[in-house]
């Protein structure tokens, strides 16, 4: 997997403010999410943007993030009550 997500993996960054964290969403490769994250997404982002959609993915594991795939688990531990 790349690092293309974030590139303070195994570091202590914590996004702060919401344009760190909108800057999180608009640099995440799609190419990440599998096979399920990625339908779901392509449904998702006809009718809101790559950052909503991200999201609605995240919610739907209900804070079980290890239902997700590692990029997206990363991302959404980054971004944790903070959207």
């Amino acid at each position: 997997m790349s690092d293309s997500c974030t590139p303070f993996r195994d570091s202590d960054y914590e996004p702060n403010t919401e344009e760190q964290i909108k800057e999180l969403f608009e640099n995440f490769d799609l190419a990440e999410l599998d096979d399920y994250e990625d339908f779901l997404y392509k449904d998702y982002s006809q009718k809101m943007t790559k950052q909503e959609a991200l999201q609605i993915i995240i919610n739907t594991v209900e804070g079980d993030f290890s239902q997700l795939s590692d990029e997206l688990k990363e991302l959404a531990i980054l971004t944790y009550g903070k959207y």
